[in-house]
């Protein structure tokens, strides 16, 4: 369980419309002391956030609360020594960006509170592809869920992570989505955008769970989506900065000059991970490439759908020499890079650039 958590998930079903959660109170919580000292009893705040997190459960999203239109508590609710009770959610009714729904906490001798509320269902989620990093994905984790709650954690077939590792990211993730191998980071993208859309999520953000990206950014990327809700959303690093590797640094260049001559878009730093996607336009997410360079792949094609490109300056972390976690391979990534490019500008000739001419046209006519 969560650190702090007053209650434990027993079982959930649904019958069409109708939810049915089974729930053991854990009276070691703090939370039934603080209420009224020495006299341990769920305050009627707890019951609205157990019924609130429980919906968020069925809907595989995190909810926020919008308003109550009912909030009866009919008789006080003790913890006992692990009380057991039923909340049965009903009227679930979901109308654009909000959802309206009714409950009933009862157990076999007596209702305990009647609830009707709405609530606003959340549009983003942040996406987190790991391998092998067992020293830094923890850590991560908890600094996104300060932030933004929903996070789908893609082990991309990791083999250091720790038992405790894997509880702790199964306890606070929303869902974590694990490869039987290693399949590249192109893949694990892949899996969690398409669970993140099956979700209901219209943007996903994505960052990496080495630590060189900052979780503290994310206001950043929500401030900005809001600005701009169309466009697609690149952190773009500080590529001078103190321990930056060389050879990242070239990579980075040779890409931006690729991407520029590909798209007629320049950017400033195209091979960042730290992005937030537009989910409704991302069509099939059938890329060429499995690997990290699918990032570029994906940044092209997205930039060849018209989609409006937008910085967003970030921080970035780089452990010192010795340090260091990669799974960069200097002369077979490069390789495929450079394969990848000789194929994107291929199809710029055939696809992009004509795209990118015909959609500025039509743009003229239609002012």
């Amino acid at each position: 369980m969560h650190s702090g958590k007053f209650y434990e998930l027993i079982s959930f079903r649904q019958e069409g419309n109708l939810l049915h959660f089974e729930v053991r109170l854990c009276p070691e919580s703090e939370v039934y002391q603080a209420h009224f000292p020495g006299f341990p009893i769920t305050p009627g705040a707890c019951e609205l956030r157990l019924v609130t997190e429980l919906l968020s459960h069925a809907r595989g999203r995190s909810l926020a609360l919008k308003g109550i239109s009912l909030a009866k508590f009919l008789s006080p609710l003790f913890p006992g020594d692990g009380t057991m009770v039923r909340v049965e959610i009903s009227d679930v009714i979901l109308s654009g960006d909000s959802l309206t729904a009714k409950a009933v906490i009862a157990d076999d001798s007596q209702t305990y509170a009647r609830i009707a509320a709405e609530y606003t269902l959340a549009d983003t989620c942040v996406i987190i592809p790991v391998y092998n990093n067992a020293g830094t994905l923890c850590g991560v984790l908890d600094r996104v869920r300060a932030i933004v709650p929903d996070v789908l954690v893609v082990d991309d077939g990791s083999t250091d992570l720790s038992e405790a590792d894997r509880l702790h990211v199964k306890e606070n993730a929303l869902a974590v989505l694990r490869h039987d191998r290693n399949r590249g980071k192109g893949a694990a993208l892949r899996t969690g955008l398409l669970e993140a859309r099956r979700r209901g999520f219209s943007k996903a953000i994505t960052l990496d769970a080495d630590g060189q990206h900052f979780p503290e950014d994310l206001p950043l990327f929500l401030q900005a989506a809001a600005r701009h809700p169309d466009a697609m959303l690149i952190g773009r690093r500080n590529l001078v900065q103190e321990n930056m590797p060389g050879g990242n640094t070239f990579a980075n260049r040779f890409s931006n000059f690729w991407f520029a001559v590909q798209t007629g878009v320049r950017l400033g730093d195209t091979q960042t991970g730290y992005r937030l996607y537009q989910l409704d336009r991302l069509g099939r997410m059938r890329w060429l490439t499995p690997r990290y360079e699918a990032e570029l792949e994906l940044l092209v094609f997205q930039c060849w759908k018209g989609v409006p490109m937008v910085e967003v300056p970030v921080r970035v972390y780089y452990a010192p020499e010795g340090e260091r976690v990669s799974h960069f391979r200097p002369f077979r990534d490069f390789a495929r890079i450079s394969l990848l490019n000789t194929v994107l500008c291929l199809a710029a000739l055939v696809y992009g650039w004509p795209s990118r001419l015909f959609r500025g046209l039509f743009s003229r006519r239609t002012r």
